[in-house]
């Protein structure tokens, strides 16, 4: 499954259904994550990856990107993920980006909070709406 697959099916359909939904793609704030959700006055962003193995996360992770989530975080910003969807089956990780200084660091195994779902049943939906606090 690619990004945009991993988008229609898992983050919309299962994750975020009861929410406002908004994909981004923009050349005019580089670095900005693909996904902007709103809930009953909570909201976040999500940066969406796809990649073979998990150890291919992190250099997937462009500088601008790096950069835009160590400004959001330094100017108070929350609720901020990573979503990498790999292997054939379609396991997913998610990681709560909340870490400035690890963004500066370039370091994802500095962040705080990550979970990785081996499967889409149920109770992993629901564990993983629970880490995005919807």
């Amino acid at each position: 499954m690619n990004e945009a697959g991993f988008f229609r099916n898992i983050i919309k359909k299962k994750l975020l259904y009861d929410c406002m939904v908004s994909r981004l793609e923009s050349d005019t704030s580089i670095g900005i994550p693909d996904t902007y959700y709103m809930r009953e006055n909570h909201s976040g962003w999500i940066e969406m990856k796809a990649v073979k193995r998990p150890s291919e996360i992190q250099s997937k992770i462009r500088t601008a990107q790096w950069n835009w989530w160590m400004t959001y975080l330094r100017h108070g910003g929350s609720n901020l993920y990573l979503a990498a969807l790999y292997g054939k089956e379609g396991r997913f990780k998610l990681y709560s980006i909340d870490r400035w200084d690890a963004c500066r660091d370039r370091n994802l195994s500095q962040m705080g909070m990550e979970f990785d779902f081996s499967s889409y049943s149920e109770e992993d939906i629901e564990y993983a709406r629970a880490f995005l606090d919807l």
